[in-house]
């Protein structure tokens, strides 16, 4: 993926910015509403965790389980939308403590992070309405967008954790 490098800063951004919440925050059904601070956000490990599991349950799902994939799909998705709007909440409030090439930075990883989120959208949406012929194709190509997302934010991990040891 060519915006790699660019989800690599976003992902950076997200494992590094906000510290985990704990467990007991989180409703039981995984549908809090959206974060309203850092604290509310969930941790990248519990993102990373929630699209792992959602994109290989959703391997296994036959078109007659489709709604079952699509619900286990939109509570990782939204998951990730209180990590994004978390993250955007705490990049406005350090507005002016940023220099101009942290600006840019920020404002260039929410835009890859927000192109790689509607990839995944687009491809929910044909998820939760594909036909039983077309089910394998949707299903695979939602997997393929969830799955580049996933790899991307543990490619900026590991380059985060190098950029800070110094390697």
């Amino acid at each position: 993926m060519k915006r790699c490098g660019k989800v690599f800063v976003t992902a950076a951004l997200l494992g590094t910015v906000f510290p985990a919440y704990p467990a007991e925050a989180q409703q039981a059904d995984d549908t809090a509403p959206a974060a309203q601070s850092p604290s509310d956000a969930p941790s990248a490990a519990e993102v990373r965790q929630k699209l792992g599991s959602a994109a290989d349950a959703i391997k296994r799902y036959s078109a007659d389980k489709r709604d079952e994939a699509a619900q286990k799909a939109k509570v990782a998705l939204d998951l990730l939308d209180r990590r994004m709007d978390a993250l955007e909440t705490d990049i406005d409030r350090n507005w002016e403590r940023m220099d101009a090439a942290a600006r840019a930075r920020s404002r260039e990883a929410m835009r890859a992070l927000q192109d790689e989120r509607v990839e995944v959208a687009e491809w929910y949406g044909s998820l939760k309405s594909s036909t039983a012929s077309a089910w394998e194709e949707t299903r695979q190509g939602f997997v393929r967008a969830y799955q580049a997302l996933q790899r991307d934010w543990e490619n900026a991990e590991r380059q985060q954790a190098d950029d800070a040891s110094g390697k």
